[in-house]
C-alpha cells in the first residue's frame, strides 16, 4: 500500500445529467461533474455497451446482443456533440467475429483508417481471443486480418487494448489481462499474424479513494469477484483503466498511471506500478441505482469520453450512454 496523502483523487457523481459531490478533502484535486454526449439506442438487440474508442472523425463504440442471440457485436459512431449516432454497416460473419467486443482502439495507417475490436469472449472459448482489424470506409466495416497473440509461446488472453506508438515501422500496442500489461508490435500488412507480447509491467491493485463519506483502499485483485477489469486507453504518457464494481452496481473506477511510456518500454518488467498522484475518478450513480457499469474510456483532444450500462431497475434497456467528464483535461 502507498501514501494515501500523495493520492489525489477526483470523484465524479455521474448519470446523463450528472449531480455534484461535495466536501471532498482540501487535498484533492476532484472533478464532480460530467456531460451526457448521447444515449446509444438501438433496436433491443444490441444492449449492452462494451469497447470505446475516439478520433476526429468521432466516437465509435460497440454494443452486444443480448446471449439468446449468441454473442455477436455491432459499432456505433456517435458525434462529439452528441447529435448523429451512425449504425455501422458489417457482414454478419465479422459481428458473430466480434463476439464481446470488449475493447477497442482507432489508427490511420497509409492515409486509411482502421479500427482494431478485442473479441475477447471468455465465456465460450478463451483461446480464441484475438483482435479483428476492421477498414473504415465511410459508414462501412470490412474486415481486413486477424491478430493474436502469445507470452511464453502460448495464447495470450486479454480483455483490453489500447494503440501506442509506432517503433520501427509497426504499431505497438498494450495488452490488459488481469492486472498484467504486455506491449507487442504488429505489422501494417493486412496479413493474419501471430505476435509474440512482452510483459511489461504488473499494477498495484490497491487504490485509496477518498470522497464524502467515502476514504478507503478498494483492492482491485487479480481475480477478485468484487471487481471486474474494463477497458484502457493510453494518452500523454498516461494509462487509463477501467474498473467496475460488483458489489456496487452503480459504481466504476478509472484509474490512471502515470509516466506508464518509461515502464512500457523498459527491458525489465516493472511490478506494482502505483497509481496517480494527481487524479483518481470514481463513478456513481443514483439516477441509475440498478446499474451504472462503465465499459471504457477514449480521450480525444484531451476530452475524457467513457460509455456505460445503465439500468434504473432490473428490467430496463436502452439506457445505454456516452459521457464525458466535465472540465477534466488530460
Amino acid at each position: 500500500m502507498f501514501n494515501a496523502k500523495k493520492l489525489i483523487s477526483a470523484v465524479v457523481s455521474a448519470a446523463l445529467c450528472c449531480s455534484m459531490v461535495t466536501a471532498i478533502p482540501a487535498n484533492a484535486q476532484c472533478y464532480t461533474s460530467c456531460e451526457g454526449v448521447r444515449q446509444v439506442k438501438d433496436n433491443g438487440q444490441y444492449v449492452s455497451m462494451q469497447g470505446m474508442a475516439a478520433d476526429s472523425t468521432g466516437i465509435y463504440v460497440a454494443k452486444t446482443r443480448v446471449e439468446k442471440y449468441g454473442y455477436g457485436a455491432q459499432i456505433y459512431r456517435v458525434s462529439f456533440d452528441g447529435k448523429t449516432q451512425t449504425r455501422l454497416s458489417m457482414s454478419a460473419a465479422v459481428s458473430n467475429e466480434l463476439k464481446h467486443a470488449n475493447d477497442m482502439f482507432l489508427n490511420k495507417e497509409n492515409g486509411v483508417n482502421y479500427l482494431y475490436v478485442n473479441n475477447a469472449d471468455f465465456n465460450s472459448n478463451r483461446s480464441d481471443c484475438h483482435l479483428v482489424k476492421l477498414r473504415i470506409s465511410g459508414n462501412t466495416l470490412t474486415k481486413v486480418k486477424t491478430i493474436y497473440f502469445t507470452y511464453n509461446n502460448k495464447r495470450l488472453n486479454f480483455s483490453a487494448v489500447s494503440g501506442y506508438k509506432w517503433v520501427n515501422g509497426k504499431y505497438r500496442v498494450i495488452l490488459k489481462g488481469s492486472n498484467n500489461v504486455y506491449t507487442a508490435d504488429i505489422s501494417t500488412s493486412n496479413v493474419n499474424e501471430t505476435v509474440a507480447a512482452k510483459k511489461t509491467l504488473t499494477l498495484d491493485t490497491v487504490v485509496i479513494i477518498k470522497g464524502t463519506g467515502y476514504n478507503f483502499a478498494e483492492k482491485f485483485a487479480d481475480g477478485s469477484a468484487c471487481y471486474s477489469n474494463q477497458g484502457i486507453t493510453y494518452y500523454n504518457n498516461r494509462l487509463y483503466t477501467v474498473v467496475s464494481s460488483n458489489k456496487k452496481p452503480n459504481q466504476s473506477f478509472i484509474v490512471a498511471y502515470d509516466n506508464i511510456s518509461s515502464k512500457l518500454d523498459s527491458a525489465a518488467i516493472e511490478k506494482n506500478v502505483t497509481d496517480s498522484t494527481r487524479d483518481q475518478f470514481r463513478i456513481t450513480s443514483s439516477k441509475f441505482p440498478n446499474l451504472y457499469e462503465m465499459e471504457s474510456c477514449a480521450i480525444y483532444n484531451g476530452v475524457l469520453y467513457y460509455n456505460t450500462n445503465r439500468r434504473k431497475t432490473a428490467n430496463d434497456s436502452d439506457y445505454d450512454a456516452v459521457l464525458k467528464i466535465k472540465d477534466f483535461r488530460a
